[in-house]
């Protein structure tokens, strides 16, 4: 590889990060996934540039995916959406989320009034509020009594004076 040949003459290099993201990518083209994953790893562990740990991450839950660790997947998915919300690595990582959810609902699907509220939540520091709105009302259906039913309302109503609708907040 000439990427491992140039990481060893420059070591101190400001390019050494995006060369390693590179040689993660190349093998992941070659369908090295757990090489990949570990390079992808190491990535996440230094301070670097935040574009560059943001795809990183992406890959990661990628790379996981590939070798058939789904819980891992959607962990790395998850935890680029937290970390970074307005990404367009996050915009990727939630789209992943979603497609998982869809394949594996007995291991992803948002079940409980705790994960639909984090979802809910995440949704509105990504600006989907389109989406966190739909789920804040699912929340409120599913609960028709109870004291969780005023932070479910907090939650819309942030949505709404999100999106200037004061008249429905």
């Amino acid at each position: 590889y000439y990427l491992l040949q140039l990481k060893e003459k420059f070591p101190q290099t400001i390019w050494f990060a995006q060369a390693d993201l590179q040689l993660a990518k190349v093998s992941l083209g070659e369908k090295d996934y757990l090489r990949a994953s570990g390079e992808l790893r190491a990535l996440q562990g230094r301070g670097i540039k935040r574009e560059i740990a943001e795809q990183a991450s992406y890959l990661l839950g990628q790379a996981y995916e590939m070798q058939g660790e789904l819980k891992k997947s959607y962990a790395a998915y998850q935890e680029l959406r937290q970390g970074s919300p307005l990404s367009r690595w996050a915009t990727q990582a939630r789209r992943e989320t979603r497609r998982l959810r869809e394949q594996q609902p007995e291991l992803f699907a948002l079940t409980t009034a705790d994960t639909l509220t984090a979802e809910a939540d995440l949704l509105i520091r990504e600006r989907q509020y389109d989406e966190a709105e739909k789920t804040y009302r699912k929340l409120l259906e599913l609960t028709p009594e109870g004291r969780r039913r005023a932070r479910f309302f907090m939650g819309l109503a942030n949505v709404y004076r999100a999106l200037r609708k004061g008249d429905e907040a």
